[in-house]
Parts: C-alpha cells; structure tokens; sequence
C-alpha cells in the first residue's frame, strides 16, 4: 500500500504531491505498524517485567497514548471492506460512459472471444488472501490481549490505594453511580398487634463496578489468608481463661501485666 501511494506521487511527480502523499504513507506505516508493535511492547513489559508505583504510572500512560494512535483494526476493517465492494464501484464508475459498446462486448462473449464476466469496459476484482486474514487475527488478539492486561493494571493500582480493610464493604475508591432504592422495614410489634407494621425509608446504594477479577475470573487463583486474632491468658485463681482480643485492647494488654 505505501509502495502504491509513493508510486502514484512519483509519477505525478510535484513537490506538493511528495509532500501529502509522503505524509500520508508514513501516517500509515507508523499508525499499522510501528505503533501496534510498541504497545505490544509495552503490554508485554506491564505484564512481566517487576515495576515501581512509578514506573507503572508511565507505562500505562505511554500505552494510553499508543492506543489511542493505533489504528491496525481501522486498516483491516478497510482492507475487508474494499474487497468487498470494490468490484460494484469500478463497474459503476466507468461502464456507464461504455453504453455504445455494449453490442460489441455481447457478441464477443456469445461467440467465446470473452468471458461473461470480462465483457464490459472495465472492473477491478479483488480479493482478501492469507496475509489479511492473518492482520484480522492479530488486531483481534491484540484488543483482548491490551483489555486484559490494562484491566489488571487499574486494578493493582486501586488495591495499592486502598487498605484491605476498606476494599470489600466501601466504594469510596472507585467512581459509581449511585441510585435511590426504596426498602421497607417489617416492624415485628406492629405487626402482632396492629396488623400493619410496614415502613418504607430510602438508602443511596453505590453499586462497586465489575473489575479484573470479575471478567476474567478463570485466569485468577483465589487464595484465602485465615489470620489468627491475638490472645491473652488471664490467670483467675486456679482457672485460666483466654480471651481473644479486638484491636482496641491491645495496647491495654501491651501496657499491662496480667497474674
């Protein structure tokens, strides 16, 4: 394809001609090409490679800005695209001017000089070979691989920002968008004794969004982390009880010695 447009600017040969359709090719093979093989680079790197907090910050900035600059699935949406209608296209855009040669074409085709299909003045016939449906396959691959991997990504960086404790019971991390729901409280004593004992009373509910772990669910290992509360043994006499300590007794315990 660029080899097409830089032979097409050869033969117009001025140097605005160079310069646009230079310009054009160019646009091409980076945005096809080069671009593609970077983020791909750059996927690859975010998956495997061990980064800082920081790091990580600028990779996924830079493969941002490779995504929004890679345009291979344009191209062969275009490539299918073309193959498809170009033949219906060149047949409208020249025969209609060949109307005084259509008894000419006729005849030759009924005494086999042509074929049924070459009896016209012109056609372009094109067809999408192996290499085409390769690029399908890669800018296919491509858009789940850079989904997976970028999933992941925001993940990691909303679970560093965010204790353990607060990730499983809030969405105050994470942007949602929040709805009015009406619940109704069944009051136990005024049903018994009055029959009716029904109250209704809204809550905002803040839905937490799906994230990596709920798409891709099959290439995650869960791993329950069971972790035993801190105990004290207090002596009572010739009993002995143990008791399991929350968080705001510890430093009580820590400060003090039991007999």
């Amino acid at each position: 394809m660029t080899k097409m447009i830089m032979g097409q600017a050869r033969v117009l040969a001025t140097a605005s001609d160079y310069i646009g359709l230079g310009t054009l090719a160019s646009l091409l093979v980076v945005t096809v090409f080069i671009v593609p093989l970077a983020q791909v680079a750059s996927l690859f790197a975010s998956w495997f490679l061990p980064m800082s907090r920081k790091t990580r910050e600028r990779n996924e900035l830079f493969n941002e800005v490779l995504s929004a600059w890679q345009y291979m699935e344009v191209y062969v949406m275009s490539i299918v695209i073309t193959a498809w209608q170009i033949s219906g296209v060149s047949e409208f855009m020249i025969n209609a001017y060949c109307g005084k040669l259509q008894r000419t074409f006729t005849s030759l085709a009924f005494y086999g000089v042509l074929e049924a299909e070459d009896a016209q003045c012109f056609q372009v016939g094109a067809t999408v070979e192996a290499a085409s449906w390769l690029l399908v396959a890669a800018s296919v691959l491509l858009f789940f691989v850079s989904k997976f991997v970028v999933s992941a990504a925001r993940q990691k960086k909303q679970d560093d920002n965010t204790p353990i404790s607060k990730r499983l019971h809030t969405d105050r991390w994470t942007s949602t968008r929040s709805a009015d729901e009406t619940v109704r409280d069944e009051d136990e004593e005024g049903s018994s004794s009055n029959g009716s004992g029904s109250s209704a009373r809204k809550i905002r509910v803040s839905p937490v969004p799906p994230r990596f772990t709920d798409f891709f669910s099959f290439a995650t290992v869960s791993r329950q982390l069971i972790q035993t509360p801190p105990q004290a043994v207090f002596h009572n006499g010739v009993d002995v009880e143990t008791a399991v300590l929350s968080n705001g007794m510890k430093d009580f315990v820590n400060a003090n010695t039991w007999d």
